[in-house]
């Protein structure tokens, strides 16, 4: 597989030299293009020591940085960003940022403010916070709320990939990525459920690795595991590999 877009990517905090690591990592796996995902306080550090390289390579990377309704200036990082030549998608983690149902309505305001085209909302339930696990939930509020707007559900919902699936089906706007999931739960019972997602919803689906947690490598070994099981066809593969991706997360121009 060829021009391979990783629709979800982290620095590695433990490189040595996260950027350049990031990229020999996709170097390594045929990736030619990534969505870095910001998430924590000291990946956002990272990318502004970079912000340069990142912004002269826009047709190489796409950045998405996670909203926090809980910050003091929830928006700043965005808007500098924005004023500086680059701007973000947006990420919605629940678990990380404690989102709660009734923060929905406030998240529907920031999202009104940013006017994003996609944003990438964490849907894989994990750890013993249940009230926390409403990725899915929250994406059928957005998506309508904002019938123009792309969600990506992150993991493609993980344990629960086929509910969500099933849920999400009949809004055009929701959309999935399979990384960590193609990983983490390959083989497992859920394997199946990837595999259906794939045959039914390959024009909605997005490859990905959610490096470092897993090897870049082995998320396309297996994601090409599970399109051969599917029984994609090549112009399918290219959309789950590469096309879906750049139709949802365009270069900043």
């Amino acid at each position: 597989m060829n021009e391979i877009f990783d629709a979800h990517m982290h620095f590695s905090l433990n490189a040595s030299n996260p950027r350049q690591d990031l990229c020999d990592r996709m170097a390594q796996s045929g990736i030619t293009k990534a969505m870095l995902i910001l998430n924590r306080a000291e990946e956002k550090q990272l990318f502004e020591q970079d912000f340069s390289f990142f912004q002269k390579h826009s047709d190489q990377f796409r950045i998405a940085a996670i909203l926090n309704v809980r910050d003091d200036s929830p928006l700043a990082f965005f808007e500098n960003c924005a004023r500086s030549g680059m701007p973000l998608f947006v990420k919605l983690h629940p678990r990380i940022t404690d989102i709660q149902r009734a923060d929905f309505p406030l998240i529907c305001d920031y999202l009104a403010l940013l006017q994003c085209r996609t944003v990438i909302i964490d849907c894989f339930a994990y750890g013993h916070h249940l009230e926390n696990h409403i990725g899915m939930e929250l994406g059928i509020e957005l998506a309508q709320r904002f019938p123009q707007t792309n969600f990506v559900l992150a993991h493609a919902g993980g344990s629960r990939l086929l509910e969500c699936m099933l849920c999400t089906r009949t809004l055009p706007n929701i959309f999935y990525d399979i990384s960590l999931s193609c990983c983490y739960l390959y083989g497992a019972s859920t394997h199946a459920d990837m595999v259906q997602l794939l045959k039914f919803n390959a024009s909605r689906t997005l490859f990905g690795s959610d490096y470092p947690d897993f090897l870049p490598a082995k998320a396309v070994e297996n994601g090409l595991a599970l399109a051969d099981e599917a029984g994609l066809n090549d112009i399918q593969k290219a959309a789950l590999f590469r096309e879906n991706a750049e139709r949802l997360y365009p270069a900043a121009r």
